[in-house]
């Protein structure tokens, strides 16, 4: 998503069920508050910079659930653009 920057490293070495990302434009607690209020999407706010969102992702956690959570995190993003 063009303005949504990956921070959790790709290599499965290193990487985990959790996803750590920031959205340019949106610092990380409004974006947090934001998908829990008009997308039911409850993401933890990081406080400490880069200032970020992390999903926890499970395996109760269904391809639905990361198409809505990519939908959302896009939407947002494109609405702080305008």
């Amino acid at each position: 998503i063009e303005g949504v920057r990956v921070l959790t490293p790709i290599d499965p070495a290193r990487s985990a069920a959790l996803v750590t990302f920031t959205i340019e434009g949106v610092d990380g607690e409004t974006a947090s508050r934001r998908l829990r209020d008009e997308y039911r999407i409850m993401i933890k706010h990081i406080t400490k910079p880069p200032n970020a969102l992390r999903a926890s992702i499970a395996f109760f956690n269904v391809e639905t659930d990361i198409e809505q959570l990519i939908r959302a995190v896009s939407e947002l993003r494109r609405r702080t653009q305008c």
